[in-house]
């Protein structure tokens, strides 16, 4: 087994075990979730272009191609008053509808997902690789296994939302960041995934300014003409195409809510961590971590070049996860969960980079991570028996849960209902096991940068 995973044909084992993984639970637990929300818009875009050559969705609604996605009755989506209703595009921009074009009609409707479950899983073979070249064979397939266990992961990843497409790009432009040398084509590349974040939606512009700051960072990537040349041609091809569907009605696309209102702050960051239902105790308490690596591979990458890729993953992740979520307007109702998912990537990167410590991985930071990656596995695992996503209802570990978005929780909360004491006790032990981890990293924060930052030996070539 340990062959299989570390040697030469773990690239072919990591394929079929990821697609395997996804097919069973796509079948299962993500096949409840209801097609809604944004999808048929996303695609009544994408057959308007296929069909008709624009993004005039008057015709489409007119002639009522919605039904071929399997609906009866479809508004139009006009957020934005008065001249947003008498604007025909797409209300989100169409960089997401141009990917999805060609899929669509390769694939038809009902198998379109599975062009964005291919991009779900390519994130997970490119983090595998990430972690190969940083840390081990063995540790890249934990990596890459991690994401695609993911609940958040695989229900937006089977689904007609933009989420695991953006974290794929983001992933993508900092592992090329990442090498030494990347290639020319690496870096062709990263160009046109850093000019299509903010194209494929804007509410990911944060994804491509920190990962466009990190590649200007570097002398040589600057510079090189494989990066700036495309990267200029797309987002001047972009800028053309957006103000040439939407001419002076910009203001018809909607960012997906950013700084709409500042009302109910608080209660919004509760809810991000603890709401019974959304938060990421709950859904995904793995990602958890990466907001306590942030000190420390921000601190970390002040002196040594090899964190800086992580570091900005971890002010990527702030950037969207975090502040967007705060300040939209819905955040109560689609955060973590969707907000999130384009960020995982980014954080399960950081992880792995905070369970570092010099050369080796730390055995306790490493303990925990898969302990909590484990629970992960449970909510997923429970989800499918009791046939429903983690958020559409309360199953038992989250019952138990001590924390609400609200004080009252406390009170009808009942940690001691048969069948979950083990659940609550086995938490309790992790969180005695994490308070001795950030003891021990506090004390790592206040050592000198030189000590807590240990230079990687030269590697001696064995006799043959």
């Amino acid at each position: 087994m340990r062959e299989l995973l570390s040697g030469p044909w773990r690239w072919v084992v990591r394929l079929v075990l990821f697609t395997l993984i996804t097919i069973a639970y796509q079948r299962t637990g993500a096949a409840w979730v209801p097609f809604t929300g944004d999808e048929p818009h996303n695609l009544m875009a994408a057959i308007s272009l296929i069909r008709d050559g624009d993004f005039d969705l008057a015709n489409n609604f007119r002639e009522k191609q919605y039904r071929e996605l399997g609906f009866a009755e479809l508004e139009p989506q006009n957020y934005l008053g008065p001249e947003g209703r008498t604007f025909n595009g797409p209300t989100h921009g169409i960089g997401f509808p141009i990917l999805l074009a060609l899929p669509y009609r390769l694939l038809g409707p009902a198998r379109i997902s599975w062009f964005l479950l291919a991009v779900a899983i390519l994130a997970g073979i490119v983090l595998a690789g990430y972690a190969d070249r940083q840390f081990s064979p063995a540790v890249g397939t934990l990596a890459g296994l991690m994401l695609v266990t993911l609940p958040v992961w695989q229900i937006y990843g089977g689904h007609v939302y933009g989420e695991t497409t953006a974290g794929t790009m983001a992933l993508l432009c900092l592992t090329i960041v990442s090498r030494p040398r990347p290639s020319p084509f690496a870096l062709v590349l990263c160009a046109v995934c850093l000019a299509w974040l903010p194209f494929l939606y804007l509410r990911y512009l944060p994804l491509a300014v920190a990962s466009g700051l990190l590649v200007l960072s570097n002398r040589d990537l600057r510079r090189s003409p494989w990066l700036i040349a495309p990267l200029a041609l797309c987002l001047a091809g972009e800028a053309m195409l957006t103000w040439e569907v939407y001419g002076g009605r910009l203001a018809a696309v909607s960012p997906g809510g950013y700084l709409i209102t500042y009302h109910g702050f608080w209660e919004r960051f509760w809810r991000l961590f603890f709401d019974r239902g959304h938060g990421i105790a709950l859904e995904q308490p793995v990602l958890l971590l990466a907001f306590w690596a942030a000190p420390f591979l921000l601190r970390r990458a002040w002196r040594d070049a090899r964190v800086r890729v992580p570091a900005a993953a971890v002010v990527t992740a702030a950037l969207y996860s975090v502040a967007f979520a705060m300040f939209n307007g819905n955040a109560g109702e689609c955060a973590p969960g969707r907000y999130l998912c384009a960020a995982a990537p980014l954080m399960l990167l950081a992880i792995l980079h905070w369970a570092l410590r010099g050369d080796q991985f730390d055995r306790a930071r490493l303990k925990l991570v898969v302990a909590l990656w484990g629970i992960s596995l449970a909510v997923i695992a429970e989800g499918i028996v009791a046939r429903t996503p983690p958020w559409q209802a309360l199953l038992s570990y989250q019952r138990w849960f001590p924390f609400g978005w609200g004080p009252a929780s406390f009170v009808v909360s009942d940690p001691f209902v048969p069948g979950e004491s083990a659940t609550f006790g086995v938490l309790l032990l992790l969180l005695v096991w994490l308070t001795k981890s950030l003891a021990s990293d506090l004390a790592e924060l206040r050592a000198p940068v030189a000590a807590a930052t240990k230079a990687r030996p030269a590697r001696v070539a064995k006799p043959r």
